[in-house]
Parts: C-alpha cells; structure tokens; sequence
C-alpha cells in the first residue's frame, strides 16, 4: 500500500476503518455513530478495496471482520486521524493528558 492509494482516502473513509478495527460494532451501528446509512457505509468500504485491489472486510456470521489487510490499513487510518488533530477526534492515549 502505497501514501498515494491512502490521499485517496476521506476523512469518514479512515474514521470507518478506525471504528471497525476499535470495536464489534456492525456496519450498521458505525453507520448510525457516524450519521451515515448503512448502505453509504458499504459503498466507502467497496470503493477502498477498489482502490486497493484487496479485500477489507470478511463476513462472519451476521457481521463483518477486517481481513488482516484491512487491520493494516486501518491502523494507517488512526495513525492518519491522529496527526490531524487528537483532540478533536477524541483519542485516548493511555497515560497521557491532551
């Protein structure tokens, strides 16, 4: 993966792999945290695995997994988030005060 495939990447785009990777939270409810429909929240993942070529997302029974690739770029995505503003974004960094 390469930083010109990830500048093609928006804001929600990262906030999306960061909630998926955080938590077990179904597309549904990411899509509902993030005021978005469930439908909006499919079409950012397929549009990144476009971009990619690799798959993000794995089905597991009524939900959905990161492929271990969609771990790394996630990881991406929040080291990304974090550079733009920590505060904002509401980052915990354990131990330290922002």
């Amino acid at each position: 993966m390469s930083m010109d495939q990830l500048r093609l990447l928006s804001i929600d785009d990262l906030l999306i792999l960061k909630y998926l990777s955080e938590s077990r939270l179904s597309v549904t409810a990411i899509a509902g945290k993030m005021r978005l429909s469930q439908p909006a929240i499919t079409q950012r993942m397929r549009k990144m695995e476009d971009v990619f070529g690799k798959k993000l997302l794995e089905r597991k029974g009524r939900g959905v997994e990161l492929t271990p690739f969609g771990l790394a770029l996630a990881f991406r995505a929040s080291a990304a988030l974090m550079a733009l503003d920590p505060v904002a974004l509401q980052v915990d960094f354990p131990g330290i005060q922002l």
